[in-house]
């Protein structure tokens, strides 16, 4: 993530460690207790998938799937991840399938715009999710980017044209996909 040009020298030299900085996961929750996170991994106080579900008992943004866990990982852990040292918090947008309607996602960002503001503290959003274009979704990234929160979203992990999709064809968010060895397309 800190090179662009090839050959790839094979080191990461960032410029900062994300201390002080607060990063919300949008996905199916984080395993706090995973040593990648060194206790930096916190439940944001708010889990839409419980609320709209009726979850019970409540996972207050625990990972019941994996992939929320393993992007939070990217995200601030301390092997791979981009911003070592930063706070993680888990807002679970998705359920156990690793699926959620786009309404969770509206209450995600409605409540972490808000909770930022509160805190006063840098912070960033990651959403490795997409869908169908959704203009209520479109249009709540550019406000929510209007308030100085940047949003990080994957391209659409379907190896396709991510442009007529949501939230990565928003021109308000940083959409970024993976590489494989080689700088070539990454499968999964």
């Amino acid at each position: 993530t800190d090179q662009r040009g090839l050959p790839l020298d094979g080191l990461y030299q960032p410029i900062g460690d994300g201390e002080g900085v607060d990063v919300y996961i949008f996905d199916s929750g984080v395993n706090y207790r995973h040593e990648e996170f060194e206790n930096r991994a916190k439940y944001a106080g708010y889990d839409p998938i419980d609320v709209f579900e009726g979850t019970v008992p409540p996972r207050l943004g625990l990972d019941c799937h994996g992939h929320g866990t393993h992007v939070a990982s990217l995200a601030g852990g301390k092997t791979f991840g981009t911003a070592k040292k930063a706070t993680i918090y888990s807002v679970r947008v998705l359920n156990c399938e690793n699926f959620g309607p786009w309404t969770t996602v509206l209450d995600g960002l409605d409540y972490v715009s808000r909770v930022v503001q509160e805190r006063n503290r840098p912070a960033i959003i990651s959403m490795s999710l997409s869908g169908g274009f959704t203009q209520s979704v479109n249009t709540a990234v550019r406000n929510v980017n209007a308030l100085g929160i940047p949003i990080v979203v994957a391209a659409g992990n379907h190896q396709g044209d991510s442009c007529p999709r949501t939230p990565s064809g928003s021109p308000f968010v940083i959409t970024v996909g993976g590489s494989a060895n080689g700088d070539r397309l990454y499968t999964f």
